[in-house]
């Protein structure tokens, strides 16, 4: 729909006269035929068809601020909430000594009440609400921290960021904001790789495990986010960015381990590491139809693709370090095979788009 018939549309629905009846005083209505524009909008509070509420709320419609100032204001106001932050935690690494532990805690618990305090009184709706829960979402982290610090609590790293992943849940379910989902996830991906190297030896096959751990984690919430905002249309987790965000985790998690398996011999008796290869050769295929055909994403797709590079470039060094040959035409012919299978994949990837522009066009 142009903007022209929207704007009519609206204007239709914002007369006095909820019948379309002409009214005393009235004058003739022939300013739908107009283009969308302020004077035509004048022109029908003139003749008497618009109240005052729906002559600013059409003018609103008309002169919406720019997609540039509103994209430079949010990340404006992103970065500075941000940088505030950092301020904080920093102020207090180096001025630790400094400090007693009444002022301490009297800062942070001042600064985590005065958020909470605006975060109640903002809409969460909007941006500033869900930055102030955020921000206290961060100071509940810093307050723990310090409290470990000031009384010797004895509580390892992995236990804060559980707690501090806990404490924070039902802000994050609250506030329904996307970046305060990926930061709450990044607490619990963090606290998982502390726990199993406390808990286990850390040794290649613990790797191998925790490689794996990561993966089903970033994929159960890759399966939440999708369901979420496909199935149950949440707004605010359909970002494309948080999608290809937890595709990258996936990848990274599945794919480090399984190059470990193809270039180090002494790990070819380990499960753990086959299994990762084996999660890892099942998310390529599922990726692929997931990501092709049912929600189109050339991104993801990608970090696909370079998932498969970088294995298939695994093979070709297992195969080369294996030929007894001058190192200068070892590394002449694997550059030309580096460049072949990025090449490749990236005419795969060119092929795909084509087809989806081909089919959106269709």
């Amino acid at each position: 729909m142009g903007v022209d018939e929207e704007f009519q549309k609206i204007i239709a629905g914002l007369f006095n006269s909820g019948d379309g009846r002409k009214q005393d005083g009235q004058k003739p209505l022939d300013h739908l035929d107009q283009s969308a524009s302020r004077s035509a909008v004048d022109d029908l509070f003139d003749s008497g068809y618009l109240s005052g509420e729906a002559l600013l709320a059409a003018r609103e419609y008309l002169h919406q601020p720019l997609a540039w100032w509103r994209w430079t204001s949010r990340m404006l106001l992103l970065a500075g909430s941000a940088l505030i932050l950092a301020g904080i935690v920093f102020f207090f690494a180096f001025n630790w000594n400094r400090l007693g532990n009444y002022p301490r805690f009297a800062m942070i618990e001042a600064g985590l009440a005065a958020c909470i305090i605006a975060a109640l009184l903002s809409d969460m709706e909007e941006l500033p609400g869900k930055l102030f829960i955020t921000a206290a979402s961060v100071l509940t982290g810093v307050l723990l921290l310090v409290f470990g610090q000031t009384y010797n609590t004895g509580v390892d790293s992995a236990s804060l960021y559980i707690l501090w992943a806990s404490f924070i849940f039902a802000w994050v379910a609250i506030a329904e904001f996307d970046i305060l989902w990926v930061g709450w996830l990044a607490l619990v991906n963090v606290a998982a790789g502390l726990y199993w190297n406390q808990t286990y030896t850390p040794d290649e096959p613990g790797f191998a495990r925790l490689m794996i751990a990561l993966a089903l984690i970033d994929g159960f919430m890759l399966v939440l986010r999708e369901y979420g905002s496909i199935s149950i249309g949440l707004e605010w987790l359909q970002a494309i960015w948080v999608r290809r965000l937890l595709v990258i985790a996936i990848f990274t998690s599945l794919t480090i381990p399984t190059m470990m398996l193809i270039l180090e011999e002494r790990l070819a008796g380990t499960l753990y590491y086959f299994i990762a290869a084996a999660l890892l050769a099942g998310s390529w295929v599922g990726g692929y139809r997931y990501l092709r055909h049912t929600v189109r994403d050339l991104g993801s797709l990608t970090v696909v693709a370079l998932s498969a590079c970088m294995v298939a470039i695994s093979f070709a060094g297992r195969f080369f370090e294996a030929i007894d040959a001058d190192y200068a035409v070892v590394f002449l012919i694997f550059g030309f095979l580096v460049a072949a299978v990025f090449g490749a994949a990236v005419a795969w990837l060119r092929r795909i788009n084509m087809s989806m522009a081909g089919e959106d066009n269709a």
